[in-house]
């Protein structure tokens, strides 16, 4: 992830900051979404998907908790700032706990913004693929075990009181170890490629 992959979305009342902020953030790249009231919070992680938020923690008053909270309720793969003059030991451990990521003293030392930026891009980077390769298994493509038993859980729990409907289709390819014996790796790994495609225009085609 390079600064131009970038969405931030900054979440302040200071319109000063704001523009300064933007400014810097746009010259790197970066996508920058910003908003003014915490009331907005909500639907602009929903309809920006930023990887970062920049919360000016004046925004918040006490409630800094709750908001980190709403933010991770909505979206659980965010990286959130703190921007905050306050830096005592018991403001910060409540913010850590409370979903904050890191902190950025006020005034804003831009520098300092880009490189834990891009710090930060390294942390979601790491994050992003090792939930992928916990869903989706690699070397197929298709869902891991783990993630069709919880999409099924998921459909089953969401019935609205009726009876839920499902269907489970099980696939066994027929002498796949006696290919890679004879054929090796490779030949093994065309013949899965075959079966997964054919199964992926068989599902289409339903």
């Amino acid at each position: 992830m390079t600064p131009q992959q970038f969405h931030v979305l900054l979440v302040a009342e200071d319109r000063v900051l704001l523009r300064r902020l933007t400014r810097f953030l746009r010259t790197f790249g970066c996508e920058v979404s910003q908003i003014t009231e915490i009331d907005q919070l909500e639907r602009a992680v929903a309809a920006h998907l930023p990887d970062f938020v920049l919360l000016d923690a004046d925004i918040c008053g006490s409630s800094l908790a709750q908001v980190c909270r709403l933010i991770l309720t909505a979206r659980d793969d965010i990286y959130i700032f703190a921007v905050t003059p306050q830096r005592d030991s018991a403001f910060l451990t409540d913010a850590l706990q409370a979903g904050v990521d890191d902190f950025l003293a006020k005034p804003v030392v831009l520098g300092e913004l880009l490189a834990r930026l891009r710090a930060g891009a390294r942390v979601l980077s790491f994050q992003r693929r090792w939930h992928q390769q916990d869903t989706v298994d690699t070397r197929t493509g298709l869902p891991t075990r783990t993630e069709v038993v919880r999409f099924l859980r998921e459909k089953l729990q969401h019935t609205s009181g009726r009876p839920p409907r499902v269907s489970l289709v099980s696939w066994d390819v027929d002498f796949f170890q006696e290919v890679l014996r004879r054929h090796g790796a490779s030949a093994a790994e065309r013949l899965r490629g075959e079966v997964i495609g054919r199964m992926e225009k068989l599902a289409r085609d339903c």
